[in-house]
Formats: structure tokens, C-alpha cells, sequence
């Protein structure tokens, strides 16, 4: 056997797990991610799925304008708005102010959308378009009772124009004195104010005729008012006389124009069957037919007629017609 042979030993291998960079780097990953503070957000598990700002013009705002926003988002549950962490109403910068905030919410399965309505007043008083103003971001908050999220609304700039020209100093500004309306000559209107209100009563005033609601002013028209009138003229004549006569034919002429036909004493009962309210006036009226026969015909109705003179017959109409006014 040749002594310069020598047998080749095979060369000691380490482990390939140890010399595999891939297994170095995930090894010290490991130990990365179990050192972690536990508390540290992981942006996979963002609960805020969807933010959204809706502005108005950005331009054009004068001081006293008025400005509204609106937030929308949709959060995962469990997470949920702290509200007391976004601004409160009042003044927010040296010239904005917040007016209102109203908040809105929709509960679904597995989120929940919040609608935040912001009206913000501008009082911001430059002479000259300042295109730097803006509303500052608004903070957003979010918790599970556990973790919080927080995020921003970013500031919203806008334009600004004055009300006083740039060119103007300080100085020179004069703030106007209150100023009066101005009067204005209403003679005219009191004139045709005082012709339709005259006019207007004067209307009331022949309604009011027309349906005899005004005793001072009642019409002529009812057959009783009209024998009333008639009757003044009489006053004076004996029951022997013409005049008397006279008399007795007007109240006859009233009570035919009441009946719509010429009464007789025969008729008196059919008269007040279809003149109930006369009723009371019954006996008064038979006894005026007793009268207007003995004074007429002559006969012997055994009245002495110097008890019932002209102003007896007065009084019967004059209850008449009262009662035809109330009608």
C-alpha cells in the first residue's frame, strides 16, 4: 500500500438552519414583535374606515358672514366619536367663532356614521383680502374603552374680502352715526283710509237697515211703521169723526198687507195660525174689529168708543211693528 496515500476525512457541516439568513431575519422579527409595547396602534386595525369634509364656496366672506361645514365618517365598532374632545361654541380665533355644533349618528350592524354640522360666524375685520385665513384642523378622537385613535380634519383656507378699502387708514375710518328712517308724507293714505272706513260703515249701516236691526233708522217698507206714521196725523179726531174713520183704515190697510189678503173678523183665527208671533195680540186685535164695526156699520157692539181715542190705536200698531222689527 502506497504510504503517500492518505485517507480524506469528510469536512465537518454545520446545520444549514443556522447559516440561512431567511431564518436570521425572521428570528429577530420574533423577537421585535414580543417586545412591543401592546399598546401600540397597528394601522391595519384603523377603526376610522371613511372621512370626509363637505365646504362651501371659499370665497367671497365678508365680516358677519356665516360659514358651515360638515363632517362625515363611518367608524368600526366598537369604536366610537368622543365628542367632548372636538371644539366647543364660542369664540375659536381671534376672528372666528363657532355657533353651533350638531352632531348626528347612524348605528348600523358593524359601524356606525357621524354627521357633524359646524356653523362657524366670521369676525375677522381687515381692510384688504387677506388669502391666508383658514379654520384651524379639528381634532377627531375615537375609543373602544380600551385604545383610543385619534386623526385631524385639516384646515380649510379661504378668501376674505373687506368691507373697507385697503387703502384706507386707520384714521380715516369714521363709524357713521345711527341715521333715522325717513318720514314720509302718509296724508294721502289717512284720506283713503278715512273714505274706505266711511264707506265700509256706510255699507254696515244699509245692511243692517235692509234687515231692520236699527230701530232708530228702521225702514218704511212694514205695513205697521207705515200705518204708525199715518196714524200722527189723526191724533185729534173724535170717534164720531171722519178722521177716526180714517184712522181705522190705515190699521185695517196694515193688517190686510200683513195677511196678504183683506181680513175679515171671520179670517182672525187662520190670520194668527199663520202668524203665531201676533198671538199675544190676540184679544187686542179682535176687540179693534169689534170697534171698526160699530164705527163703520153701526152696529150696536155696545163699545163706548171715547175709551178707545186714536192713541189707542197708536199703541196696538206700535206693538205690531215691534213685533215685525224682530222678526
Amino acid at each position: 500500500m502506497n504510504a503517500n496515500i492518505r485517507t480524506s476525512r469528510p469536512a465537518k457541516r454545520h446545520p444549514w438552519i443556522l447559516l440561512n439568513p431567511l431564518v436570521w431575519l425572521v428570528f429577530v422579527l420574533s423577537i421585535e414583535v414580543s417586545c412591543a409595547d401592546p399598546s401600540t396602534e397597528i394601522d391595519d386595525a384603523n377603526p376610522l374606515l371613511n372621512l370626509k369634509l363637505r365646504t362651501p364656496r371659499n370665497f367671497g366672506y365678508v365680516i358677519g358672514d356665516e360659514i358651515q361645514h360638515e363632517i362625515t365618517m363611518t367608524v368600526a365598532k366598537p369604536y366610537y366619536l368622543e365628542s367632548e374632545f372636538l371644539p366647543k361654541t364660542g369664540l375659536l380665533t381671534d376672528g372666528l367663532q363657532i355657533r353651533q355644533i350638531q352632531i348626528e349618528q347612524q348605528v348600523n350592524q358593524q359601524t356606525t356614521e357621524y354627521r357633524i354640522h359646524i356653523r362657524y360666524l366670521l369676525l375677522y375685520g381687515g381692510k384688504q383680502p387677506e388669502r391666508n385665513l383658514f379654520i384651524p384642523e379639528i381634532p377627531i378622537r375615537l375609543y373602544d374603552g380600551k385604545h383610543s385613535v385619534s386623526t385631524t380634519v385639516s384646515k380649510w383656507a379661504f378668501v376674505y374680502s373687506p368691507l373697507i378699502p385697503f387703502q384706507t387708514k386707520d384714521e380715516e375710518v369714521s363709524i357713521r352715526p345711527p341715521v333715522n328712517p325717513p318720514l314720509l308724507d302718509t296724508s294721502i293714505l289717512q284720506i283713503r283710509l278715512w273714505i274706505s272706513a266711511s264707506a265700509v260703515a256706510i255699507l254696515l249701516v244699509f245692511i243692517a237697515w235692509q234687515k231692520n236691526l236699527l230701530p232708530f233708522l228702521y225702514s218704511g217698507e212694514s205695513p205697521f211703521n207705515q200705518a204708525c206714521r199715518n196714524l200722527k196725523r189723526w191724533r185729534n179726531a173724535q170717534p164720531d169723526s171722519d178722521g177716526y174713520l180714517s184712522a181705522l183704515m190705515d190699521v185695517h190697510r196694515a193688517l190686510n198687507q200683513t195677511a196678504g189678503e183683506t181680513l175679515f173678523a171671520d179670517h182672525l183665527a187662520e190670520f194668527f195660525d199663520f202668524n203665531p208671533e201676533f198671538s199675544r195680540l190676540r184679544n187686542s186685535t179682535e176687540l179693534f174689529f169689534r170697534i171698526s164695526r160699530q164705527s163703520f156699520f153701526d152696529q150696536h157692539e155696545n163699545i163706548d168708543l171715547q175709551h178707545y181715542p186714536v192713541k189707542w190705536l197708536e199703541d196696538l200698531c206700535q206693538q205690531f211693528r215691534k213685533i215685525e222689527r224682530a222678526q
